[in-house]
């Protein structure tokens, strides 16, 4: 399926913000097109060990790009499918990280609850807003690196409030 590049651009933007919000690394967000993927967020190689605490972040960054688009793309803007394939896999990691530390009924409402951060956490303005000024820069820039990323959305945050 062909995806529009702006969506592509805000659920990768929507992933990256999520991340640096809850100050997860990563090395670089591309919407960029290989053979499997539309676009993605290159996180930092995964630790040996992690605590539940970090399972619920990592889980947040991947519903990220899911969340983003259904608060900031209009329907028109959005693929015809309810879930994307990408949205699936992502939402599968989400899953799979939670599943570590939680089994049978608790993971569902783990993953209810983080689910639940995540749209809480787009539900702030400002949040929303770096998500946007993300995606307009990777629909020129295609790719920027976690510093790039940062220093791009902390300018901008600097230009609002003067």
């Amino acid at each position: 399926m062909t995806m529009s590049k702006k969506f592509v651009a805000y659920h990768e933007a929507g992933h990256a913000v999520t991340a640096i919000a809850l100050r997860l690394p990563f090395e670089y967000v591309t919407i960029v097109p290989d053979e499997n993927r539309h676009g993605h967020v290159q996180f930092r190689k995964v630790r040996p060990t992690i605590t539940r605490g970090q399972a619920v972040v990592e889980a947040m960054a991947f519903m990220g790009g899911q969340v983003a688009t259904a608060a900031l793309l209009h329907k028109s803007e959005r693929p015809e499918e309810d879930f994307t394939t990408g949205e699936r896999i992502d939402l599968g990691f989400a899953v799979m990280t939670l599943e570590s530390f939680w089994s049978g009924p608790e993971r569902l409402k783990r993953v209810m609850r983080t689910t639940n951060k995540t749209v809480k956490l787009f539900n702030n303005s400002k949040i929303r807003k770096m998500t946007e000024v993300l995606a307009e820069a990777l629909l020129v820039k295609q790719t920027m690196s976690f510093s790039e990323a940062v220093t791009l959305l902390y300018d901008q945050g600097e230009e609002a409030s003067q």
